[in-house]
């Protein structure tokens, strides 16, 4: 019985995703103005555009230096050039996988050793909440830049949720039966705290990629024709990233390009942003995606 319970609860979780991002085509098909989009594509300034695709090639080497330093703040000791192997790995998969799922996939290039696989799938875990805190931060302090009072004690309280829920499990744990998922991770924290002059460059790397990205989508609101304030940009768009990073679409699509419209509530230009967001999509997920597996190829050749 347990059995089947965790079989349709996998097949729920595979099944979400799919139709969320079919639910949420239909509605910027239904209520934007797909031809003008289309329009505003072609008219593209592109030496903005160009700004962006370099800055997100970048990013490739950015995730994998960032990889690299949160395994190397965990002793565990892999080469920069296996780290790359498995961010663009991971970079491929995100392409059709929701929540950025693909990051747990890097473990499988590193190792062959299930064990070993559950072991860094801890630091990937420790890498992502890191990454969440760092969007938060960058959030928070658009907020408080921006004024927007009200929004930043929203933030802050859902982040404070977030630590006592984070908390509560921890002390559950025993009750729960998942006391030795804790207990690895656990272990995986103290090797953070061990290695603090790894771990704080793994924490300001994990700043700077966010903030190339933030600098990407600015870039790309410029290329639309849009000047949005970098206090908007700097308290919406980290709002935006994480809850694209919620399992209800593919690579995010939608979901992120909804909330940053519907927070910055400026309805005359809604197909602007829409058209920058969307490329955003199409430059961090699909294009790096194709250059990844690119690098994927062009190393196994160079093997054989």
């Amino acid at each position: 019985m347990q059995g089947d319970r965790i079989s349709i609860f996998k097949k729920i979780r595979k099944v979400i995703p799919a139709v969320g991002f079919v639910l949420i085509l239909f509605y910027i098909l239904s209520c934007f103005n797909i031809p003008e989009i289309l329009h505003k594509i072609k008219n593209l300034e592109r030496s903005y555009l160009l700004i962006a695709f370099a800055l997100s090639c970048s990013q490739i080497i950015v995730a994998t230096l960032r990889f690299y330093l949160f395994l190397k703040s965990t002793n565990n000791q892999y080469t920069f050039r296996i780290c790359l192997k498995a961010v663009c790995n991971a970079i491929m998969y995100n392409c059709f996988l929701p929540s950025k799922a693909g990051d747990f996939l890097k473990v499988i290039v590193l190792t062959k050793n299930n064990n070993r696989r559950i072991d860094l799938s801890y630091v990937v875990l420790c890498e992502r909440i890191i990454d969440i805190f760092s969007l938060v931060l960058i959030a928070l302090t658009g907020l408080i830049i921006a004024q927007r009072f009200y929004l930043f004690i929203f933030t802050l309280g859902s982040l404070v949720l977030f630590i006592m829920l984070s908390t509560i499990i921890l002390y559950l744990s025993k009750h729960w039966r998942i006391e030795k998922y804790i207990d690895s991770l656990k272990v995986t924290c103290i090797e953070f705290r061990k290695n603090l002059r790894f771990s704080f460059l793994a924490f300001l790397t994990c700043v700077l990629f966010w903030s190339i990205n933030i600098t990407i989508i600015t870039t790309l609101f410029l290329s639309a024709g849009i000047n949005l304030s970098l206090n908007q940009i700097l308290s919406f768009w980290p709002i935006s990233i994480i809850i694209g990073l919620l399992p209800i679409s593919i690579s995010g699509f939608g979901s992120r390009d909804i909330t940053f419209i519907s927070l910055i509530d400026m309805p005359e230009i809604s197909e602007s942003v829409l058209t920058a967001t969307f490329l955003y999509t199409a430059n961090l997920y699909w294009l790096l995606g194709i250059i990844s597996a690119i690098i994927i190829v062009s190393k196994k050749l160079k093997n054989e």
